[in-house]
């Protein structure tokens, strides 16, 4: 699928509006999180920028190719590397983050060392490996097995990631304004994170939600909120929105943002079950992306009890 005639390996750029766009991350390519690209006339919004370099190159081309100029500014949704990884592409662009993702990025910043990320990633992908040889075929062993290629990527280029902060942050809303459209950063505080931004652009009734929203997939819980999630998911439902780009998997609306409420308030529920060895992933979310990360979740909800 092409848009503007521009095509990558990485992601599928799928056309919401005129001149907005969504970058859906290809899985097993090293894209991982999805991106969006927003053309506010005479300046051009990348919301997140991938987790490898490489995927985040291409996210660059697609800008400059879309908009016809180069990308002014940057939205980092929350600090988790599929999302500003690629950042490092776009070091002479206005970064822009909550106050507290930044902090968060600083924190990182200073303890990381990539030796030691390197030896993580190896020692991760080996344990992948063993687990996806030993899964039947199904829904489980394709999301380890995309796992696994998103992982590789990043072992590919990880010397090239440098840890390129916000110089720019907001703490509960901050407009962008071009010549055609605008761009409204909210945040609501924690949700998937301890602090995570989305972007309102009203004029295209589009929602770029980062992880607060991700679309028929298994979310990552282990480092939010469940309870705050779930405020802000209802926040968020009062928006005259049509289209809302998830943080992973494709482009969706209202309903697709309550089955994933629903899916929270779900894993709520499994609290008092957690330390049930039979735990399978419900029925309803059986085809849902991602299916590894259920049991992760499971495994968090035990961790804090």
């Amino acid at each position: 699928m092409t848009a503007n005639g521009f095509t990558s390996p990485f992601f599928t750029l799928v056309r919401l509006g005129s001149n907005v766009f969504a970058a859906i991350a290809n899985r097993g390519t090293g894209a991982l999180g999805n991106a969006g690209i927003i053309d506010l006339g005479g300046q051009t919004i990348v919301f997140d920028t991938f987790l490898s370099p490489a995927a985040a190159r291409d996210l660059r081309r697609a800008a400059q190719t879309v908009t016809g100029g180069d990308v002014t500014h940057v939205v980092n949704s929350h600090w988790h590397g599929d999302h500003i990884n690629g950042n490092t592409v776009f070091s002479d662009a206005m970064i822009v983050s909550t106050s507290g993702t930044r902090e968060r990025m600083l924190e990182v910043s200073r303890s990381s060392d990539v030796e030691q990320t390197i030896q993580g990633l190896l020692s991760y992908l080996k344990k992948r490996q063993q687990e996806h040889d030993e899964l039947p075929p199904g829904k489980h062993r394709d999301a380890v097995e995309a796992d696994i290629g998103d992982r590789r990527s990043l072992l590919d280029s990880i010397r090239e990631v440098r840890n390129i902060l916000p110089n720019v942050t907001f703490t509960d809303q901050l407009g962008l304004y071009g010549s055609s459209r605008s761009a409204v950063l909210h945040t609501f505080g924690g949700a998937h994170t301890h602090s995570d931004a989305f972007l309102w652009v009203p004029e295209e009734q589009v929602l770029f939600c980062g992880d607060i929203f991700v679309n028929r997939t298994h979310p990552w819980v282990g480092h939010g909120h469940i309870d705050n999630w779930i405020r802000t998911i209802d926040r968020i439902s009062e928006f005259d929105v049509v289209q809302l780009v998830p943080g992973h998997g494709d482009v969706g609306n209202k309903d697709d943002l309550y089955a994933h409420r629903e899916y929270l308030v779900h894993l709520l529920s499994l609290i008092d079950e957690v330390d049930k060895q039979d735990i399978t992933i419900p029925e309803q979310y059986a085809d849902w992306s991602a299916a590894h990360m259920f049991y992760r979740n499971i495994d968090a909800l035990r961790s804090r009890k």
